[in-house]
């Protein structure tokens, strides 16, 4: 029993990374397919273009409206936790680190991927992948700047009925909290994000995913660059 018990674990180990050999390679071939300039006909310009302005342009107010919102409730339910711990002069970081380095990318991501309609797709991979993916990296970098911006923004209001905070002195805990690190590190997971929610999709297509099971690889491909990020900025405090 122990025996077949080892053996079972076994086959999942090599099953589990001889799917993650296959991502990578199919997002290799996926890069090198998207760097290709011969690959960009009209048509794929075309849904480029389309593709940008659904998930851009044309959800940019409601995005924003939503950004303001989340970013006064979560601001306000840190600066309560603060309060209840003793973390007010650690306030600034708190709020930069997690709406900077982890709540803006993560959002605009799944968001991105709620607008394009790529978890659909079932065909057409040649047409669907690069204008899918290159809007897919513009919109989440772009809304996930826009996004830090509003929220850190907003977080003055909060801020202002629970501390009593004036705003020159909010600006000054802002840009000093604020550190080049955060900016590559929200550039990069955006870039990552973005590429991760279209390639996994049309990759669980190709073989037959369901919906839940890509969405579960999506999750844990999120949460696995989550984790290894910490780890990373661990190492350097």
């Amino acid at each position: 029993m122990i025996v077949h018990f080892i053996e079972n674990i076994g086959a999942k180990v090599l099953n589990i990374t001889l799917s993650f050999y296959n991502i990578i390679v199919f997002s290799l071939l996926s890069f090198l397919n998207i760097a290709t300039p011969n690959n960009y006909t009209f048509k794929i310009k075309k849904k480029l273009i389309l593709q940008l302005y659904r998930t851009t342009l044309f959800t940019l107010s409601r995005f924003s409206l939503l950004a303001f919102l989340l970013g006064s409730i979560v601001v306000g339910v840190f600066i309560i936790v603060a309060g209840e711990y003793n973390f007010h002069l650690q306030i600034g970081s708190l709020i930069v680190n997690f709406i900077v380095n982890v709540f803006a990318p993560v959002f605009t991501a799944f968001y991105i991927l709620n607008k394009s309609k790529i978890l659909l797709k079932k065909k057409d991979y040649e047409s669907t992948l690069i204008p899918y993916a290159l809007s897919s990296l513009v919109s989440t970098l772009s809304l996930s700047m826009l996004f830090a911006s509003i929220v850190l923004t907003s977080s003055y209001f909060p801020i202002f009925f629970f501390m009593h905070m004036d705003v020159d002195t909010y600006k000054q805990l802002v840009f000093e909290s604020i550190e080049f690190q955060d900016i590559l590190t929200l550039f990069i997971k955006s870039i990552l994000y973005g590429l991760i929610i279209v390639i996994l999709p049309i990759y669980g297509r190709l073989q037959s995913y369901n919906t839940l099971s890509i969405m579960r690889r999506i999750i844990f491909s999120i949460f696995f660059i989550e984790l290894v990020s910490l780890l990373i900025q661990s190492s350097f405090e």
